[in-house]
């Protein structure tokens, strides 16, 4: 079950959606893809700096080729890090610098002779406690992962664990850490000051979120003892398969794009990722890309962790897409029931979870053409300088917090929503929800 067989008269009608935004009236879907392999930024709505910046954000198309030309230097670089005595990793990083590490260390695990490698993405004293308590700090490597170098979370970060194997060790504290970030950053130039063990610059044309098949999510890999040969064969497929353009020829990549981008821009715009039990870890990062690069404008693609529910269950806004292992026969029934229900349904088959970096290529370019469908630029994120402001905000203590208790506002008909009473500092998206869940429950 391919995706070209499930298109149909999808490609014409995302012909007509896209025409709206950016496309010509004639333009097939062959020539979208190759608009984007050649960098054509009129592809995505925006003025002329908002284009720009998009033409230097492109880079990620070339990754799997570039990611072939540095395995000879990550496979010697992860020997002399076992060399030296570590056996363990800690990324510390946010978001898509972080994710792909937790991906590729969830799926694959610890390699012949890797590091026991895991990530810490959340501020919470009891998961920093943890790894300053585990007792084996001397052992320990540091991958500090920020493409800004200025990543609020992820400087909290190195500078307790700085500080705690400073006080351990002393003058080789740098020793314990290794940078991933662009050129010229602060991180890149602490790295320098402060004798760290290695600073990887990363491709400065390549946004965090697609960065996975970069340093972000390669240096991970190698550390873990993962063979890059064989993960990089995967993502080199799946770009040769993205460019595939001819009459029945199956563009995975591209007939995803056209996929999210129509069912979306017709009010199905909830997604429900189904995934094979051993790929189930893919979903943060997959939740992560296309949440952020969707969801602007008043429009988005919201990932919708999927729950076996009733069939009957869903709504008219929902779409799916499965990615599953060729041998996974009981995804392929779900799925086959799904479409029998009515529900739109992309299916695609891994031969092994070999395959899957891959899908870090074929989910990128899928995303892209959705955003060129949908009239957004995926590859900005409005939103995220506020969560970051409001971040260091709340580490510094500068915002005030409410201090009225939260209560129980309902618990009706199997639905609980907890809260502060109306008068507090949080009532107005609350005060709605509670209103509406309010009318729900008198309403039946």
């Amino acid at each position: 079950m391919t995706a070209a067989a499930e298109c149909g008269d999808l490609v014409t009608a995302c012909l007509s959606l896209i025409s709206q935004h950016t496309m010509k009236s004639d333009e097939t879907s062959s020539e979208i893809g190759q608009r984007l392999w050649s960098r054509d930024v009129s592809l995505w709505v925006g003025e002329a700096d908002e284009q720009a910046a998009i033409a230097n954000r492109l880079g990620w198309l070339d990754a799997p080729v570039w990611f072939r030309s540095q395995i000879n230097g990550l496979v010697s670089w992860g020997d002399e890090v076992r060399a030296a005595g570590f056996d363990r990793a800690v990324v510390l990083g946010m978001g898509g610098s972080s994710l792909a590490a937790e991906v590729l260390a969830r799926i694959f695990g610890q390699g012949p002779g890797g590091l026991a490698l895991t990530v810490l993405d959340n501020t919470h004293p009891d998961a920093v406690r943890a790894v300053l308590e585990s007792g084996h700090l001397n052992s320990t490597l540091f991958l500090v992962a920020s493409k800004s170098g200025t990543t609020l979370e992820a400087n909290v970060f190195l500078a307790t664990f700085f500080e705690a194997l400073r006080q351990k060790i002393g003058a080789d504290a740098g020793k314990h850490f290794v940078v991933i970030t662009d050129a010229e950053t602060p991180l890149a130039r602490r790295a320098a000051d402060e004798g760290f063990r290695h600073c990887f610059i990363n491709p400065g044309d390549i946004g965090g979120r697609y960065s996975a098949l970069t340093f972000f999510g390669m240096v991970p890999a190698a550390l873990l003892g993962l063979d890059l040969s064989s993960l990089c064969d995967g993502a080199e497929t799946a770009l040769a398969d993205a460019h595939l353009f001819e009459a029945g020829e199956d563009n995975s990549a591209l007939n995803l794009g056209l996929f999210l981008g129509h069912w979306a821009g017709r009010g199905r715009d909830k997604l429900s990722v189904l995934l094979s039990p051993a790929l189930t870890p893919l979903s943060v990062w997959i939740e992560q890309l296309i949440a952020e690069s969707t969801g602007k404008r008043g429009v988005g693609i919201v990932p919708v962790a999927d729950a076996r529910v009733p069939l009957d269950a869903y709504g008219t806004d929902r779409l799916f897409v499965a990615v599953g292992l060729a041998s996974d026969a009981d995804l392929t029934q779900r799925c086959q029931a799904i479409k029998a229900a009515g529900h739109p349904v992309h299916y695609h088959s891994l031969t092994s979870t070999e395959s899957l970096v891959g899908e870090f290529f074929r989910w990128e370019f899928a995303t892209a053409v959705a955003g060129s469908l949908l009239g957004i630029n995926p590859f900005d994120e409005p939103d995220v300088p506020v969560s970051k402001n409001t971040t260091t905000a709340l580490l510094q203590g500068q915002l005030e917090t409410d201090t009225t208790p939260w209560v129980t506002l309902i618990d009706e008909a199997g639905i609980r929503v907890d809260g502060r009473r109306a008068g507090s500092a949080d009532t107005g998206a609350l005060g709605l929800v509670t209103e509406r869940f309010s009318d729900r429950s008198t309403t039946g």
